[in-house]
């Protein structure tokens, strides 16, 4: 067993909802939180919101693992405006496509 299952395994994790993100700039957007989310980014760059803390930057490579964030975003640039993600994709459609596609449209601000 490799150490990221054994730490799974050891977290009791239940369920599995997996995909891929596939944005260009500029995008940013708000993900509902209450359940433990792995993130890992493939290339590129992002900045990682938390629960109102400051932005984290993200590059190719960085993997994350939140145990259960109230909210969290993700973001091309720290001056994006964010979208809910609820509102490009029902929950029913990730789960069918596990396919997210969207940017190169600039957010209105909130």
């Amino acid at each position: 067993m490799d150490v990221l299952a054994e730490v799974m395994s050891l977290l009791r994790t239940r369920g599995q909802l997996y995909g891929r993100l596939e944005f260009t700039a500029p995008w940013g957007f708000n993900f509902p939180g209450d359940k433990g989310i792995c993130l890992m980014v493939s290339r590129g760059s992002c900045f990682l919101g938390v629960d109102q803390q400051a932005l984290i930057p993200l590059v190719g490579g960085d993997f994350v693992f939140l145990p259960a964030p109230h909210s969290y975003s993700l973001r091309s640039s720290p001056e994006i405006a964010l979208r809910s993600m609820q509102e490009v994709i029902s929950p029913e459609a990730f789960r069918q496509s596990r396919v997210i596609t969207a940017g190169g449209v600039v957010c209105p601000p909130r």
